[in-house]
């Protein structure tokens, strides 16, 4: 019986532990993803350049549902240290030159980053916030 009582007590204790430590173990540092969208291109492309990944990246802000004359592109030291070097307001990722990195900034609210992907003539578009 004693065995019976410590068994269960020991798994009790166990699912005490995980529920409260669930929550802080779920909880990621980083940028969580607000939004993930595929657009197909009209005219395929090998090559995904800083004026199309630009236009995609404000179609993918309008898709979150964000005005784009209220969130403007901007440059951000976090992005030169991504890409170890940046074209105007985008940085391109030094491993897929069909990867580029957009942020931009809203009055008060915290940068909000767009990555965009050229992917066998499909381009997608990551948004993500900083937390």
């Amino acid at each position: 019986m004693k065995r019976y009582i410590l068994i269960l007590l020991g798994v009790g204790l166990l699912a005490v532990a995980v529920a409260a430590l669930g929550p802080l173990a779920h909880h990621r540092r980083g940028k969580p993803i607000a939004s993930l969208h595929g657009f197909s291109l009209t005219e395929p492309t090998k090559f995904l350049t800083e004026d199309l990944a630009l236009d995609y990246a404000r179609q993918a802000l309008v898709r979150d549902g964000l005005d784009t004359n209220a969130w403007l592109p901007v440059r951000d030291r976090r992005l030169a240290a991504w890409a170890g070097k940046t074209y105007g307001l985008t940085a391109r990722n030094p491993n897929n030159s069909n990867h580029v990195c957009i942020g931009f900034r809203g009055s008060n609210t915290p940068t909000r980053f767009v990555s965009v992907y050229l992917i066998e003539g499909t381009i997608h578009c990551q948004s993500s916030v900083e937390e």
